[in-house]
């Protein structure tokens, strides 16, 4: 099986289309090997692979375009690693189509694990030869960040919420004003 796609013009109160071509695309295979620092393998680090090109994605801006609900697409674009650290997606569309020239190849790959930093990458996919590459997922190494809310009169404010908002993470603020949250090492922190 593959996977194809036409594009059809919306046209008020069409009732009916007859011939329909949809073109099975070529497919391409990825091959990733998911490792901690010390070279072991990653059981069941969740890797998605998405479409940088249209009709399935977006070739610019948000990169996290939505793979839909279908259990057969979702297997197509996301895979998990084995015990040996390996995840496998065998049948990622490829667009050959020459208007599409500059994106038909291009995947953002995301690779993720549980207490290890994602990785995020972009990657061209051929279907001549199977891709095979080696992700390091670094671990999450906790942050303390404490800190305090006053008025502009630097009165303590009891009660004040301060939110983490990459994990909805809250905690309120003491009778000082104070505040001290765990949280795992981001790239960037938001509250």
């Amino acid at each position: 099986g593959g996977l194809g796609w036409a594009q059809v013009a919306a046209v008020d109160k069409l009732e009916e289309i007859r011939d329909l071509v949809v073109r099975l695309r070529p497919s391409a295979q990825l091959e990733i090997e998911v490792l901690q620092a010390g070279r072991e393998p990653i059981d069941g680090a969740a890797v998605t692979a998405r479409p940088r090109f249209e009709p399935l994605g977006q070739p610019y801006g948000d990169y996290n375009s939505r793979l839909g609900d279908d259990p057969w697409v979702l297997e197509t674009f996301t895979a998990r690693s084995a015990a040996s650290g390996i995840a496998r997606c065998v049948r990622l569309p490829i667009d050959d189509d020459p208007i599409h020239a500059a994106f038909g190849f291009l995947y953002r790959i995301e690779v993720q694990a549980p207490g290890r930093r994602p990785a995020f990458f972009s990657l061209e996919l051929y279907p001549v030869r199977p891709t095979r590459i080696q992700v390091l997922l670094d671990p999450l190494v906790p942050v303390i960040l404490t800190g305090a809310v006053a008025t502009r009169d630097g009165s303590p404010i009891e009660g004040a919420m301060i939110r983490e908002k990459r994990h909805n993470q809250g905690i309120l603020t003491d009778e000082q004003g104070r505040y001290t949250m765990n949280l795992e090492a981001p790239d960037q922190l938001s509250l």
